[in-house]
């Protein structure tokens, strides 16, 4: 099971969940700023596949 070290720590899920809330705060913000736009945009879009794929494994 590729999760299970991930459901036996539950600080690593804490860890992943305060750090997704804080990137979507930080990503509205950093979205405006012209030379991070599409670095962001890139960084959202890989960040959100990895999670669905990880929910998907779940």
């Amino acid at each position: 099971y590729p999760l299970a070290q991930l459901q036996a720590e539950p600080y690593l899920t804490s860890i992943i969940t305060y750090g997704l809330l804080l990137f979507e705060l930080l990503y509205v913000v950093l979205i405006w700023i012209r030379p991070l736009r599409y670095p962001m945009l890139l960084v959202a879009v890989v960040v959100h596949l990895a999670v669905g794929a990880t929910w998907s494994l779940m």
